[in-house]
């Protein structure tokens, strides 16, 4: 509402701009929005130009400092600082009075670019706190918190150009931050704020201190079948990685009889470790982290984590343990293959289509879906495409689909939808047989096992 330029582009009521949200907040995984994320303030920007050939300079002239003698690294602050035989030497190199004068073309002094740039190298590791997006997209920040990409979201003083100039790609035009607010403040002018996780017990005198919120523990409906076992410390990452692995085999990870494993990580670059060790061992993981090829099949990989002797490797991400069935999840495998068997029958075009990851092999489903299933599929890929014709798209078809197998029936309901509802529900019922042992076999052995 500070932006706007007329009442009309307003969002608040006018009794309440400037005062408190007249509303009810719920926050689903309060702990790790309220507190963890709550460091990063939420900022408005705009786009201007950026001077592309001053932050490829600024980048290799920081390649050739060294740390000790032109800068110094703070990693708790992530901050850097030139010494002064830095500032001298950087002067030399540009042949300007000062890093701190304004130059004649008013592109901006030399020192916040130096600085970027170093920081770029010393303090943004790649598949750590970003990755390099396909096809030329640019750069993509790494939420450490969840492991997904953040789509849209960039560093602002021109930090994000400074690490598209090291990765050697274009770049690209800079973020001016022109609003800024806090997680706490924004949370704040709701008059009844509120939230839920399952860890919020060992946040509650953070939450009661920076919210004023009192955390309630609510008694499980059932006795807690989680066994927690104690922490256990090494030396090294190496040496934690080969315990871990061990583990993973003890647990009979990998093998049809096993107990399936979820193993969680803090960077993309350890994830990939993990996996290259685990086969070494001869264990096939499935790796779930910020790189696109991966993150979108994230679906897909959750599906089956449940299954026996399924291992997976993944990068935090709040709230993923709770979307694992034991036994695998028969729901999000029958849309799978659902969907899978409509790309196959043409319900989209080329262009539409590729906008979708890889289906999954056959032997990724529990079983095959038999010759009934295969007809109803086949009738509801007809109706779909006498509804649509070539006019469908994968965001359109992704409604449908959640529509036919995530909603209750609607007495309103399409003849495409019901059709599609019919098929989804009757792959999803074959395997749901099939998986059904599988889900004793599994609670049998322990049930998931979490490192």
């Amino acid at each position: 509402d500070h932006l706007a330029l007329s009442p009309a582009q307003t969002v608040l009521p006018p009794g309440m701009r400037g005062g408190e949200f007249d509303g009810f907040c719920v926050v689903d995984e309060a702990d790790s929005v309220l507190i963890d994320e709550a460091r990063t303030p939420l900022i408005i920007s705009k786009q201007v130009p950026a001077p592309a050939n001053k932050y490829r300079a600024a980048d290799t002239l920081a390649e050739n400092l060294r740390d000790g003698v032109h800068y110094t690294v703070d990693l708790k602050n992530k901050a850097v600082t030139l010494t002064d035989r830095g500032y001298k030497d950087c002067e030399r190199a540009l042949g300007v009075a000062s890093l701190f004068e304004e130059p004649a073309d008013a592109s901006g002094a030399w020192a916040p670019f130096i600085l970027n740039a170093v920081k770029a190298r010393e303090l943004f590791k790649r598949d750590v706190e970003y990755t390099v997006l396909p096809d030329g997209a640019g750069v993509g920040i790494i939420d450490s918190f969840t492991g997904r990409v953040l789509d849209g979201r960039r560093w602002s003083d021109g930090l994000h150009q400074s690490i598209e100039a090291r990765e050697g790609i274009e770049v690209s035009e800079q973020s001016k931050v022109i609003a800024k607010v806090t997680y706490q403040s924004l949370f704040r002018q709701f008059k009844r704020l509120s939230g839920m996780t399952g860890t919020a017990m060992s946040d509650a005198a953070e939450l009661e201190f920076t919210y004023g919120l009192k955390v309630t523990p609510v008694p499980p409906a059932l006795p807690i079948a989680r066994r927690d076992y104690p922490d256990v410390a090494f030396k090294t990452r190496d040496a934690a990685n080969r315990a871990l692995v061990k583990e993973v085999v003890n647990v009979g990870g990998g093998t049809d009889e096993g107990r399936p494993c979820l193993i969680g990580t803090t960077s993309v670059v350890q994830s990939e470790a993990i996996v290259a060790a685990l086969e070494a061992e001869g264990i096939e993981a499935e790796l779930l982290n910020a790189l696109p090829e991966n993150a979108a099949r994230e679906g897909e990989i959750v599906a089956q984590a449940g299954r026996p002797g399924v291992v997976t490797v993944a990068t935090n991400m709040a709230g993923r343990g709770t979307d694992i069935l034991l036994g695998g999840c028969a729901s999000t495998m029958a849309r799978l293959r659902t969907r899978a068997f409509l790309l196959e029958d043409g319900v989209l075009s080329a262009e539409e289509r590729s906008f979708y990851p890889p289906s999954p092999p056959d032997d990724y489903y529990p079983c095959d879906v038999d010759d009934d299933a295969k007809f109803m599929l086949k009738d509801a890929s007809v109706a779909l495409q006498k509804e649509f014709g070539e006019g469908l798209t994968a965001i359109r078809l992704d409604e449908i689909l959640t529509v036919a197998t995530d909603t209750t029936e609607g007495e309103d309901d399409p003849a495409h939808v019901v059709k599609l509802r019919d098929a989804a529900q009757a792959v999803k019922d074959a395997f749901a047989e099939e998986l059904a042992p599988e889900k004793e076999t599994v609670k049998a052995r322990g049930g998931l096992y979490v490192m």
